[in-house]
């Protein structure tokens, strides 16, 4: 009894310091959330998402993607009713090119009277074979709208089969982002006009009874630059890049896409111990002045060793390069993309200019997307 009497006033002393701690810190940045303000944002940088859930329970969870530059492209969208989102941001580095908002940090509901994020959290839920997205009260005792039912913000018309949904808003809520005097803030509101008492009362607006139609964009005809690029996958990024003055091509009005390269020639451009040009043109005059640059696996890649084996050390004795310990540069002309394939096929069409090394079977099964080079004639 003696020692649970000596520990209870330690335990006690030590919560006590931690509340005055948090006081101390608390009093000098808290900030009222009537306080903010929010301005609008355009609709057409975001998605909204219903994602498969973690945990051992796997609840779908609500997220925003924002499209911030356009480096990249964060998602992509295929199929009506329901509309499936490829989360393409998960697929590289997209720090300052998309933003990812899954919680209450990033969002909350905006009511025509002010900020609701107290009183209301945004949530998935199921039904009759699609996903809503609603707002269900907090249990505060200070919430005055603790016993209302939630309030349904939007719907998706269907369950997308990789478990990405795009959510629809209904008619009344949009978008905005939080302000604080004058300072655009990261946080993101659903908003509606009305009051909340107005939206409670009304379970929190009128329904979409249907996806909203988007009309058709017409794209201006693209100028292609070079005669023998007409029909590349590539044409249009090969156009836009002569266009930003990246590359020039050849005199005679070609681009020459897809000029076969030799071992000798990739040993050349590529190895440690060789002359490490920086354009193509440098290791051969009939290449295009291009930058360098190859996208690959790393060394403990099996597709590495075979490219080592097969190019390397195979051409390099023609390309006039010791062959005894031959290596690939590490320069930055051979960049190490991982061991993920589709990784490397996401930087290609990033930049239709590099080369990417892959296993035959991965460039067989996307040859949609993707064009073999020949290798002294193979």
């Amino acid at each position: 009894m003696q020692k649970n009497n000596t520990m209870k006033p330690l335990r006690l002393a030590i919560a006590a310091a931690t509340a005055a701690t948090l006081t101390m810190f608390g009093a000098t940045t808290r900030v009222d959330a009537q306080s903010f303000d929010n301005i609008e944002a355009n609709q057409e940088d975001f998605v909204l998402v219903a994602a498969p859930g973690g945990g051992l329970l796997g609840r779908p969870e609500f997220m925003i993607i924002e499209q911030k530059t356009d480096a990249q492209q964060c998602w992509g969208e295929s199929g009506a009713q329901p509309t499936q989102i490829e989360p393409l941001l998960l697929n590289f580095d997209f720090s300052g090119i998309c933003g990812r908002s899954t919680d209450s940090n990033g969002y909350s509901i905006r009511a025509g009277d002010g900020d609701a994020g107290s009183r209301f959290n945004l949530a998935i839920d199921e039904e009759e074979g699609e996903y809503l997205l609603i707002a269900t009260p907090s249990t505060f005792p200070t919430n005055p709208y603790r016993n209302s039912p939630p309030l349904t913000l939007g719907r998706t018309f269907g369950k997308a089969e990789n478990g990405f949904t795009k959510i629809f808003l209904n008619p009344g809520w949009r978008l905005t982002r939080r302000s604080f005097e004058g300072r655009t803030l990261g946080h993101l509101y659903l908003t509606n006009d009305a009051t909340l008492a107005a939206l409670v009362e009304a379970g929190g607006g009128p329904v979409a009874s249907e996806p909203p139609v988007t009309p058709p964009t017409t794209e201006p005809p693209t100028t292609i630059a070079f005669r023998d690029v007409t029909n590349d996958v590539y044409a249009a990024q090969i156009s836009r890049a002569v266009e930003i003055g990246f590359i020039a091509g050849f005199e005679d009005g070609t681009f020459r896409p897809r000029t076969a390269l030799t071992r000798e020639q990739l040993v050349t451009a590529l190895a440690e111990q060789g002359p490490k040009p920086m354009m193509w043109n440098e290791v051969d005059p009939s290449l295009p002045a291009i930058k360098i640059e190859v996208l690959g696996p790393p060394p403990s890649s099996g597709t590495r060793d075979a490219f080592e084996e097969l190019v390397m050390e195979e051409g390099c004795e023609g390309a006039g390069i010791a062959c005894d310990g031959i290596s690939i540069r590490e320069d930055g002309a051979y960049v190490e993309a991982g061991e993920n394939d589709n990784l490397i096929v996401s930087k290609l069409e990033a930049n239709p200019n590099a080369l990417g090394v892959f296993g035959f079977s991965f460039l067989d099964q996307n040859s949609d997307k993707l064009k073999g080079s020949t290798v002294d004639g193979v």
